[in-house]
């Protein structure tokens, strides 16, 4: 099996549009790099038809699962094209972490959503943003029944090709969102964990809750990810519909982990938050008063503790090091407070 990436070269065009040939099906990811970041967001992704997926529900472990799945199908990187070249895109939830650590049982199960979502993908489209350039690559899996790559890319290229320029967004559907929580029992957990702060149980609590809303009929997901992208335009943003047939919409500015074919891990936690300000020197004045903040500077410091002893746990001795400590980020809608974090895992771990 030929383990490098058959690429066709396409002519460039907003990813967003392009993704519209495939926004109503299952099974389908768009990881859209809609806000330029530092450098962080280059590249663009389409990927549809995969040739295997996971769901939640699995008896086994997930991550043994995709763990030898990935193992059957090496892949070889050209360095000549976007850096992600074919494999894995879903979700994983904040549950799984269950296979990894000895944790409580859950209390109340929540919505029902898979614990995980995702696909493997050996046809995908892949944006340069920066060069203004295109491609469709696709990978030989010894799939039976699948389509030759040059094949499949081709067909691909064929459907971004033909897919019309979306219309105007539609603003005109609207609901409402409902907290889970009443304001005096949140502030009733909040008490909680500082109890137990106090009582030296723990040193921090990640306090949560949904808004929820009903989809207003003739309103789809799409349509959704494109008002959600057009009023907060981040670097990180996704739209992923999962075997299950969950659809996530994601806005987000934190890139959590980036792990290269060198085996360089990267976090970049954000804590600290001001919103932008209406006028030139109000924004200003929030940013610098964020940058200035013992209180943001000391739970940014805090994070940046937990995440190097999580890297740590993973990456070879002395390799982990603070590359940022608090620096000033600004956004659509909000400045923050971002650090880094990197080290070299160990050889024997990651896909």
């Amino acid at each position: 099996m030929n383990d490098m990436p058959y690429a066709l070269t396409i002519p460039y065009r907003d990813p967003l549009g392009a993704f519209a040939a495939f926004a109503g099906e299952s099974n389908v990811a768009f990881l859209d790099s809609a806000a330029e970041n530092g450098g962080r967001g280059r590249y663009a992704y389409i990927a549809a038809n995969p040739f295997w997926v996971l769901s939640g529900g699995e008896k086994t472990n997930p991550f043994d699962s995709l763990e030898a799945k990935l193992k059957r199908f090496p892949m070889r990187i050209d360095p000549d094209l976007p850096p992600f070249q074919g494999g894995a895109v879903g979700y994983l939830s904040y549950e799984l972490g269950r296979h990894l650590e000895r944790l409580p049982p859950l209390v109340d199960p929540g919505l029902d959503v898979s614990d995980v979502g995702l696909g493997l993908f050996d046809t995908l489209a892949a944006f340069d943003s920066q060069t203004r350039q295109a491609w469709i690559i696709a990978r030989e899996t010894e799939t039976p029944n699948r389509l030759p790559p040059e094949h499949r890319a081709q067909a691909m290229a064929a459907r971004i090709q033909n897919v019309p320029a979306p219309g105007p967004i539609d603003w005109e559907l609207a609901a409402t969102w409902t907290p889970e929580l009443s304001r005096g029992e949140y502030e009733d957990m909040v008490s909680r964990v500082i109890d137990y702060i106090h009582a030296g149980d723990i040193f921090q609590a990640n306090l949560t809750q949904r808004l929820l809303s009903v989809m207003p009929q003739g309103l789809d997901p799409f349509m959704l990810y494109r008002r959600l992208r057009s009023l907060s335009p981040a670097p990180f943003s996704a739209f992923i519909s999962a075997p299950d047939g969950t659809t996530i919409l994601s806005a987000s500015p934190e890139r959590f982990l980036s792990l290269n074919t060198e085996g360089l891990v990267v976090t970049r936690p954000i804590k600290g938050t001001r919103p932008r300000g209406r006028t030139p020197g109000e924004d200003k004045a929030l940013a610098d008063e964020l940058s200035l903040s013992e209180k943001d500077q000391a739970e940014n410091l805090m994070i940046v503790d937990l995440m190097r002893n999580d890297l740590s746990r993973v990456c070879r001795l002395g390799s982990v090091e603070v590359s940022e400590l608090a620096t000033l980020e600004t956004f659509a809608n909000v400045h923050h407070l971002v650090s880094e974090v990197r080290g070299i895992l160990f050889s024997n771990l990651g896909p």
